[in-house]
């Protein structure tokens, strides 16, 4: 019973917001994630034809149709996961690696290398 009503509390909370982020044109994550996937393809649009790698990672690159014609920019999609890179119909190239292996991170995020700490 309890458990009923809170439900019906949360949800009437998730309607009103959402109601009030259409009604006032707030942010959300989403406007957030559309502003920073048409910034990064005007910038790659705008990356001349070279054969320089780009890095991307795990199992799709978003931006596949930023970078037309086919094959304008060369892209390496690099996961620690092969079978993530397997999912990877986006790119032609591939490379299982772990990116953050050279940063310096605590051991609370599975690092052996922790932060240096300031004298």
């Amino acid at each position: 019973m309890i458990a009923r009503f809170a439900r019906s509390i949360i949800d009437a909370n998730i309607r009103l917001s959402r109601l009030m982020e259409a009604t006032l044109h707030l942010p959300t994550d989403k406007s957030l994630w559309r502003y920073s996937i048409a910034k990064a393809d005007t910038l790659l649009r705008a990356l001349p034809m070279c054969g320089r790698a780009r890095p991307c990672g795990g199992r799709r690159f978003i931006y596949r149709k930023s970078i037309q014609p086919d094959g304008r920019l060369r892209v390496i999609a690099v996961d620690v996961s092969a079978d993530e890179l397997a999912l990877n119909g986006d790119v032609r190239e591939t490379c299982v690696a772990d990116v953050s292996a050279g940063l310096p991170l605590p051991r609370r995020f599975g690092r052996s290398n922790p932060v240096p700490r300031a004298p």
